[in-house]
Formats: structure tokens, sequence, C-alpha cells
């Protein structure tokens, strides 16, 4: 399984600790804001954030080193299913120039 963190329209933002929101309250959002999409296996619908955080130890052109913890939703709204995720991760950038 591979969980997207995105800040859209935004540079790599340097250490601290963001929102992860919807997806529809980041984009054009004046705060760093960050949304996550993701499915549990190939072929079923994707879950969305709905809240919750992510928290930046390190960041630099090369690395970001972090965690993050949110609530995800995936179905209809009278039918939702809503997950609890949390996780570290260890970003490397391969793109010349940096993140």
């Amino acid at each position: 399984m591979s969980i997207t963190l995105v800040t859209p329209g935004k540079d790599r933002p340097p250490a601290g600790t963001y929102p992860i929101v919807e997806g529809v309250q980041a984009i054009g959002a004046e705060d760093t804001l960050f949304f996550a999409s993701f499915s549990a296996a190939v072929g079923t619908s994707s879950y969305t954030s709905t809240g919750g955080t992510l928290t930046i130890q390190s960041s630099s052109a090369t690395r970001v080193v972090g965690s993050f913890t949110f609530e995800a939703m995936r179905g209809t709204v009278g039918n939702p299913e809503i997950v609890s995720v949390q996780g570290t991760f260890n970003a490397t950038n391969t793109t010349p120039g940096g993140m």
C-alpha cells in the first residue's frame, strides 16, 4: 500500500506540524495543508483524508523525515467506511534540483 501526502501548489515545507485535511480544503489554501489518499488493494476505491496531522522532523533538498496520523473515509455519506492511519516516512529525492 502506498499513501500519498500532498500539499497542492506549495514548495517543500520546513520542519513543523501541519494539518491533514479533506482534499478540497487543501487546494488553493494560503496555509500549508496536506491531504492524503490511498487504496488498500489494487482495484478498490480510494480512501481520502478527513483530518489529522503530519509532522516533519527534518526537511532538506534531498530528504524529508517525519510521521503522520489521520482518519480517512471511503464510500458514500450514508454508508462510509472510516479508518485510522498512522505511520512514519523517510522520503528521498531523486529529482535533480531538489524536492
